[in-house]
């Protein structure tokens, strides 16, 4: 498992005085890799370098920007491959094979829960009338997509 900060506006979670007061406050949400999470609500300005209480662990890879641009966090973090997943899906349209890293995107601010999303480092999609279509967020891994197909 990867160490990750999430950030979030806390005007934007459910709390005491939702939707009476604005804040201005944020939430970043540490999930360690050795299981340990801290939610810690501060100012935008302020600085925080969190270590985990836990593992003393010091280093998150910022989960906002690995979803706003994975090419640019896969060309510096490429992920254990023990950490993506394969996963395939199917409609009357189409079959999708995705090999995908999951990535914090959100948080249940009042229970704590982190909410993740599988965001695709590389996809297949075969239309029924055969058509392949290959995406990918960072150079190609041709063993990967042939595993895909």
């Amino acid at each position: 498992m990867m160490a990750w900060k999430y950030t979030t506006d806390f005007d934007m979670q459910k709390h005491l005085f939702f939707g009476e007061i604005k804040t201005g406050y944020m939430i970043e949400a540490y999930i360690c890799s050795c299981g340990h999470s801290e939610f810690i609500v501060k100012s935008p300005q302020s600085r925080l370098d969190y270590t985990c209480a836990k593992c003393k662990n010091e280093d998150y890879h910022d989960a906002n920007q690995a979803w706003k641009n994975l090419h640019l966090f896969l060309s510096h973090n490429l992920p254990d491959e023990t950490l993506c997943q394969y996963d395939i899906t199917s409609s009357d349209l189409e079959i999708i094979a995705r090999y995908s890293v999951e990535i914090p995107t959100s948080i249940e601010f009042l229970s704590k829960k982190v909410i993740w999303s599988k965001k695709p480092i590389y996809s297949i999609t075969i239309s029924m009338d055969g058509k392949i279509k290959k995406e990918y967020e960072t150079k190609p891994n041709k063993e990967i997509f042939r595993q895909l197909e």
